[in-house]
């Protein structure tokens, strides 16, 4: 919880303060108290009302900016914080988009302001194959990445973001997650065996589940042409093409997620690696 500085005084049970009716008709209200004696009764009414409506307004900007308000002699700090949380304060307003799209494992940040995000996890295509010779079909396509969608309210300031890798040749994608890899997370598309094409992941998470596209299988042996097959679509688009010729033989334009393409060429032809996942995270007021 955001830390407030800023204290209500003279608010306890019995506290040494003049009534309100007094304080209304003080004579000092309108000229301010003058030299000579003062009665502390009144000077505690008047800390009282000004210290609690700074409080008031310091415990809403630690609530709706979620940051510490210090009396720490910026108020240039506080009024940008101020600005923050009066931005923050309608509910459910999107403020800001975050996303991981390269492999590995990485630390996710909240804005001031955001109380929760929808998460959309997507893992790692699966890899295409090669033809092993002339005499077998064409090599199939590689499964997408499965993908999990989550509206979260966010608890912690940080959390946890793995980015699923793209395979090797004839291996699996690998997952993606965000949070402690339960809360939201998915499974890599399968990689192709032979002529068949990959299956696909799957996603894991409370709201929405989504699985990957199948690789697409190869064209019986005897077919003429580029028999071999594409990689599955993701949730984000279309796999990678098919491979016709030596080494990988295809576009890198494909969507993040998706499997690799099979190669109909035989022996020296690369296996085609699937996409790479992604974590995409909108955060909400």
């Amino acid at each position: 919880m955001a830390t407030n500085n800023f204290k209500a005084f003279g608010i306890g049970a019995g506290a040494n303060v003049i009534s309100q009716a007094d304080y209304e008709t003080l004579a000092a209200l309108m000229a301010g108290f003058q030299s000579g004696k003062a009665s502390s009764a009144q000077i505690n009414k008047a800390l009282r009302q000004s210290s609690t409506m700074a409080h008031v307004l310091a415990q809403f900007i630690a609530d709706s900016a979620c940051v510490d308000v210090l009396d720490n002699g910026t108020p240039a700090a506080i009024l940008a914080n101020l600005k923050a949380g009066l931005l923050s304060a309608g509910t459910g307003r999107l403020i800001g988009i975050k996303v991981f799209s390269t492999a590995g494992t990485f630390i996710y940040t909240r804005r001031p302001g955001a109380k929760k995000a929808r998460v959309y996890v997507t893992a790692a295509g699966g890899s295409g194959t090669r033809r092993s010779s002339t005499t077998v079909p064409p090599g199939g396509g590689g499964g997408a990445g499965g993908t999990a969608i989550k509206l979260m309210t966010l608890t912690q300031d940080t959390y946890s973001v793995v980015v699923g890798a793209r395979a090797l040749g004839g291996s699996p994608g690998r997952s993606s997650s965000f949070g402690t890899g339960t809360e939201c997370a998915a499974t890599g598309g399968g990689y192709a065996s032979g002529g068949a094409g990959g299956a696909p992941g799957v996603g894991s998470a409370d709201d929405l589940n989504l699985s990957g596209g199948y690789g697409s299988d190869a064209a019986d042996s005897s077919q003429s042409g580029n028999g071999s097959g594409d990689g599955g679509a993701s949730y984000w688009c279309g796999g990678r093409k098919a491979g016709t010729g030596t080494g990988t033989g295809q576009s890198d334009y494909c969507a993040l997620g998706s499997g690799g393409g099979g190669n109909q060429a035989a022996n020296t032809a690369g296996q085609n690696m699937g996409a790479p996942g992604i974590v995409y995270i909108g955060e909400y007021s």
